[in-house]
């Protein structure tokens, strides 16, 4: 597809917080292809966007799971030395960044808040259910004599999972009259959803969203992967069910930013299983098109979702497939989707990212060696959040504080994030009068040819318009000068930290 460049005043200079993943290549080339001047930071010395011609520069910063205020400092630097117009997360780096307030005006992303009650997978399940819309039937448990006493084990099947979990990691699959290991690590600090096993065709989808108006949306199934849960191969479906939930979930709680969910189709129902308030791979769905550039950088743009029967696959990944326990005809279809699909990865205006690979697997197998770690878990330990109860403690009171609704189920006496059995007069009485907003949005739910069911939380300040608005351009008079990729040249005050972090 022949893109045409944006005027020279319409382009931005855009700072990726991560530089590691298929998706913030992809998502580089796709805003570098418009004219925007993208440039990235990463833990990691090398990676995809080291190689890249779509960025313009890379820079190495501490690990914020290691060092979150050397991260932090290195962030806000970067975003004035280099006249930075919008800040992009990736990954779950996204927490870190979504508490400075003087990185709001330019961050892409929703409140810390919402993204808490977001990501929180018990909270969004009651949020789901609030919303009208169907989840598999949950119950938290925060400790192994919960999981006994409140799940009937011998009869039914379950996806335990922590609250804050990511991808597979930590997940259980209980399958009738298994015994639930003992090393599960529940507890008050890491309880976990206990989520009833629903058969049926699994699907992903992407959206990006202002203002609470889905900009660009994709749907896809998850067909092949290499661990069980991360895709190498996408192809674009139509599905009105996914894309009027997303709507449902970004106009009521008023998103701007990424917002992605993973479901499971039945015949008879479409059940919402998590939210990742982030990038995700329905991002390659947009490959060598201007619309996901568009719908980042222009708050007037109109919707344009993928194109339906879009096909893209990941090369090194396909050929990581675990074919294990596959029958004849699924190698086969495999092998046809491997030999006749785009690849994300590799493309002629920019091979290196492709061609490098080698180099960087070498690299990768090495950091693994010395951190103790496996591949997959290479790619996300330094980058992730891990909540601290004294953190979302502090999370809950700045709410209380600043009378903010939208946190009322995340941080309520029956959340996984506080023990505090107080509940908060000032929502209390606000859960106490949420009439209006609830018949608008069972209205909303009517309007969709859904069954509308009683809500269970305050919607009127759900929709409160002091959300912070879409990015603000900033221009900086400060010299276009930053720290580089040598340790020892991060500023002063983290020099500390970043050693600590490498």
């Amino acid at each position: 597809m022949k893109v045409q460049k944006l005027p020279v005043q319409q382009r931005r200079r855009i700072l990726l917080t991560n530089g590691r993943f298929p998706v913030a290549l992809d998502l580089a080339r796709q805003l570098k292809k418009v004219g925007h001047t993208v440039y990235s930071v990463d833990p990691m010395h090398y990676h995809v966007h080291k190689f890249s011609r779509s960025v313009k520069k890379s820079y190495q910063v501490p690990a914020p799971h290691v060092a979150a205020d050397g991260y932090v400092d290195c962030i806000r630097m970067a975003v004035h030395q280099l006249r930075i117009d919008i800040l992009i997360p990736l990954h779950e780096e996204i927490f870190y960044l979504a508490q400075v307030d003087d990185l709001r005006p330019f961050l892409f992303a929703p409140d810390f808040h919402t993204l808490l009650a977001l990501h929180n997978k018990w909270s969004f399940y009651q949020l789901t259910v609030a919303a009208g819309l169907s989840a598999p039937p949950s119950v938290l448990c925060k400790s192994m004599e919960d999981i006994y006493t409140k799940l009937d084990l011998a009869n039914k099947e379950y996806a335990l999972k922590p609250v804050f979990g990511r991808a597979l990691s930590g997940i259980h699959h209980h399958k009738p009259g298994e015994i639930v290991p003992a090393d599960l690590g529940i507890s008050e600090d890491l309880p976990y959803i206990c989520q009833e096993w629903i058969q049926g065709k699994q699907l992903c989808s992407y959206a990006v969203a202002r203002g609470g108006e889905i900009k660009a949306s994709a749907v896809y199934p998850v067909i092949d992967t290499i661990d069980g849960s991360s895709c190498v191969y996408f192809e674009s479906i139509e599905s009105p069910r996914v894309k009027q939930f997303m709507e449902v979930i970004a106009r009521t709680y008023n998103i701007t930013g990424q917002i992605a969910f993973d479901f499971i189709e039945t015949p008879e129902h479409m059940y919402v299983l998590e939210c990742n308030p982030r990038a995700t791979s329905g991002i390659h769905l947009y490959n060598q098109t201007p619309y996901l550039a568009e719908a980042f950088t222009n708050p007037l743009t109109l919707r344009v979702d993928a194109a339906i029967g879009k096909k893209v696959q990941m090369v090194p990944g396909m050929l990581m497939w675990d074919k294990g326990e596959k029958t004849r005809h699924e190698k086969m279809q495999h092998t046809k989707r491997l030999l006749g699909t785009h690849d994300s990865l590799f493309t002629i205006r920019d091979p290196f990212p492709a061609l490098m690979q080698p180099f960087l697997y070498v690299t990768y197998k090495r950091r693994c060696r010395e951190n103790n770690l496996v591949l997959k878990e290479l790619f996300q330990w330094d980058v992730v959040w891990e909540p601290t109860r004294a953190g979302l403690q502090k999370a809950h009171n700045e709410a209380i504080f600043a009378n903010d609704s939208v946190a009322f189920i995340a941080y309520g006496e029956n959340s996984a994030l506080t023990n505090s059995s107080i509940p908060n007069p000032i929502l209390m009485q606000q859960h106490q009068q949420p009439m209006m907003m609830m018949m608008m949005l069972q209205q909303q739910m009517i309007d969709m040819n859904q069954q509308p069911m009683m809500m269970m939380m305050p919607q009127q300040q759900m929709l409160d318009m002091n959300r912070p608005q879409p990015i603000n351009t900033f221009v900086s008079d400060q010299p276009s000068t930053i720290f580089s990729g040598d340790k020892s040249n991060f500023p002063q005050t983290t020099h500390v930290i970043a050693q600590q972090a490498f």
